[in-house]
């Protein structure tokens, strides 16, 4: 059996990024990671920013995690309260490219599990478009403060399942200021493994040394 280390940081590298890259994983939870060499990280700027440091796997760079974003739990909430279907949503929210938060959107993403007023009278797409693009400034946020403790960013990867969703990559690149692009590795976190497994096996003398995944900017 072969340890591989965090799923975050594995899928990381199963989706192909790079130690210069940052990885948004657009998930349940949507952890922002990037990767930093010894002795880089900005402790003073990182405090109290909400930040997770661990190891990069099968290196010797300091893995940090911006872990505080939970876009499922509130697409999740915002579908319920709108009686309908995420995809059915999303195709609509395409038709809202300039929609900008509001107060029950900025509520919602806050705390998804908290009180709520009462749902503005609006298309439930235009909500929707709403509350993607709070997601994804958010997101770019967390990429800011990754780079003020001291992470490269030469792009953004994007990984997990919410990149299916048009309208939420959509809302990422027009709120992004670094370069996107979305890994095309099916199931991110168990080609990390295997790829470390492989590495035990003697297939490859690191994990970077594989096969690299397909990317497409976004």
């Amino acid at each position: 059996m072969t340890l591989a280390g965090h799923d975050h940081l594995v899928g990381a590298i199963g989706a192909g990024a790079g130690p210069d890259d940052l990885v948004d994983s657009m998930g349940t939870g949507e952890p922002v990671v990037g990767f930093l060499p010894a002795g880089v990280l900005d402790r003073d700027k990182a405090a109290g920013r909400g930040l997770t440091l661990s190891c990069r796997p099968g290196g010797d760079r300091i893995a940090v995690m911006y872990e505080s974003l939970r876009p499922g739990r509130v697409l999740s909430r915002l579908a319920d309260l709108l009686g309908a279907g995420p995809a059915e949503l999303d195709a609509g929210a395409l038709a809202w490219p300039h929609a900008g938060p509001d107060p029950f959107v900025e509520a919602l993403v806050d705390d998804p599990d908290g009180p709520l007023g009462p749902v503005p009278e609006e298309p439930a797409e235009l909500l929707w478009a709403r509350t993607l693009a709070l997601l994804a400034r958010r997101a770019a946020e967390a990429v800011d403060v990754l780079r003020l403790a001291g992470a490269r960013a030469d792009r953004v990867v994007l990984i997990g399942g919410g990149t299916t969703s048009a309208a939420w990559l959509a809302a990422k690149r027009r709120a992004a200021v670094t370069p996107l692009v979305r890994a095309h590795a099916v199931e991110a976190v168990a080609r990390g493994a295997a790829l470390f497994g492989g590495v035990a096996d003697g297939w490859w003398p690191a994990a970077e040394a594989a096969p690299s995944p397909e990317v497409s900017t976004v």
